[in-house]
C-alpha cells in the first residue's frame, strides 16, 4: 500500500479499520476488551499510532519517485541540450581512477564503456592521438597539483580512423584538505571551427601571396594579368591602365576586346578560348591601343594555367610583352629584303643586257675584222 503513496496507505487503512471496528463491536479480533468503548477506543489509538507514520513514509517514497523522475527528465534535457550543442559532460574519480561519461561523451569519442558508463584513465588517454597525450597529460597534472584552470584542445582519434578536434574544460573538487576528490568538465567538438580557422589562414596566405604578387606585378614594364579557370580575366596591372588609358581597376571583357585591334578581336578571343577549353599555355600576338602613342602597338600574350593537386585549373596567370618594335624591325628587313631582290633582279637584267650587247658588238667587230683580212 505504501508504494501507491499517501491514498493506498489512507485506502488500505480504511480497509482494516472497517474491519477491526466489525470485530471489536462483534467481539472477535485483536481489539476485543472490557467492553465496546474500550475496543473502540483501542482501536482507535491503533490507527492514530500507525497512520501517521505511514503517511510520512509513503509521502518520502512518492517524493522521492517524484524526484527521480525529475531527475530523469532532467538528464535527457541535459543530454539533448549536450547532443545539439556537440558537447558531451565528464566526471573523474581522482581516488578510484574512474570516469563516467555522458552517454554524448561516450558517442563523441567512440568509445566503449562498462554498463555505469564508466571508462578508465588510460583508456581515455588512448584515444588522444599521440602528438598530443602529452599535452593532456600536462594539462591535467597542472589542474590537480597545482590548481591551474584546465583547458586544452587536442586532436583524437575515432574508430572509423577520422581526426576530430576536442575542447576539454574542467574544474577539480576538493576536500577540505585541499586534496582532489573528483575533476568534473566537459568537452566539445571544435573541428567545424578549426577546420574554418585552417581555411581562414589559407585565405589570408593566399590574399598576402596575392597581394604581394600585385605590388611584383605593378613594378614590371610588362602587362600582367590573370583570369578564372572559365577565361574571365579578373586582374590587370597598372601597365595595362596606363598603356591604353582605361580607368583603374576596371575589367571587363568589354574593356579588353575594346583596347585591341578590330582586325585582331576575333582572332584573339578565338585563340584564348580555344586555349582555356582545353587548358594548354596560351600564345597570341595582337595590336593593343596605346594612349600615349595615340595608334595601336604589336603585343605577344602568353598564359599559362596553374593547377592544384587534384590537376583541375585554379588560376591563369599571363603577360602581354610589346613587341611593336621587333615588329617593325622585321617589316623594315622584309621591306628591305624585297628592294634588294628588286634590285637584284633588275641589276641581273641589266647586265644580261649588256652582256647580250658585248657580245653583239665582239661579234660585229670580228666580221669586220675577218672581212679587212681579206681584203688584204
Amino acid at each position: 500500500a505504501v508504494r501507491f503513496g499517501p491514498g493506498g496507505a489512507s485506502a488500505s487503512l480504511l480497509v482494516f479499520a472497517l474491519l477491526s471496528v466489525w470485530g471489536a463491536i462483534h467481539g472477535r479480533g485483536p481489539f476485543v476488551g472490557r467492553s465496546t468503548t474500550d475496543n473502540v477506543l483501542s482501536l482507535q489509538l491503533f490507527l492514530i499510532v500507525t497512520y501517521i507514520p505511514l503517511l510520512a513514509l509513503a509521502a518520502a517514497i512518492r517524493e522521492r519517485a517524484e524526484a527521480m523522475s525529475e531527475a530523469r527528465r532532467t538528464g535527457e534535457w541535459l543530454n539533448l541540450a549536450l547532443g545539439a550543442g556537440q558537447v558531451g559532460a565528464w566526471d573523474w574519480d581522482i581516488l578510484e581512477g574512474s570516469r563516467t561519461w555522458s552517454e554524448n561523451m561516450r558517442v563523441m569519442f567512440g568509445v566503449g564503456v562498462d554498463g555505469n558508463g564508466r571508462i578508465e584513465s588510460r583508456g581515455y588517454l588512448e584515444t588522444v592521438i599521440p602528438d598530443d597525450r602529452q599535452l593532456v597529460h600536462s594539462a591535467v597534472t597542472q589542474a590537480v597539483e597545482h590548481a591551474k584552470p584546465y583547458e586544452v584542445e587536442f586532436r583524437t582519434a575515432l574508430p572509423d580512423g577520422s581526426i576530430r578536434w576536442m575542447l576539454s574544460k574542467g574544474t577539480v573538487v576538493r576536500d577540505k584538505a585541499g586534496h582532489p576528490l573528483r575533476m568534473l568538465g566537459v568537452s566539445t567538438d571544435i573541428t567545424a571551427r578549426k577546420d574554418a580557422e585552417a581555411a581562414l589562414r589559407s585565405e589570408a596566405a593566399l590574399r598576402e601571396s596575392e597581394a604581394r604578387l600585385r605590388v611584383l606585378a605593378d613594378a614590371m614594364p610588362q602587362i600582367v594579368f590573370t583570369a578564372k579557370p572559365d577565361g574571365t580575366i579578373d586582374y590587370f596591372n597598372r601597365k595595362w591602365y596606363e598603356l591604353t588609358g582605361s580607368p583603374a581597376g576596371e575589367v571587363s571583357p568589354e574593356t579588353w576586346m575594346a583596347a585591341l585591334h578590330p582586325s585582331d578581336r576575333a582572332g584573339g578571343a578565338e585563340s584564348w578560348l580555344a586555349s582555356v577549353s582545353v587548358g594548354r599555355p596560351h600564345e597570341n600576338e595582337a595590336r593593343i591601343w596605346s594612349a600615349g602613342a595615340g595608334t595601336y602597338r604589336w603585343h605577344l600574350a602568353r598564359a599559362l594555367p596553374v593547377r592544384d593537386e587534384s590537376g583541375a585549373i585554379v588560376h591563369w596567370y599571363g603577360t602581354a610583352t610589346d613587341i611593336d618594335d621587333h615588329k617593325r624591325a622585321e617589316q623594315t628587313l622584309r621591306e628591305s629584303e624585297w628592294h634588294l631582290r628588286v634590285l637584284r633582279s633588275e641589276l641581273e637584267t641589266h647586265v644580261a643586257k649588256r652582256t647580250m650587247e658585248l657580245s653583239r658588238a665582239n661579234s660585229t667587230l670580228r666580221q669586220e675584222v675577218d672581212v679587212r683580212r681579206r681584203v688584204e
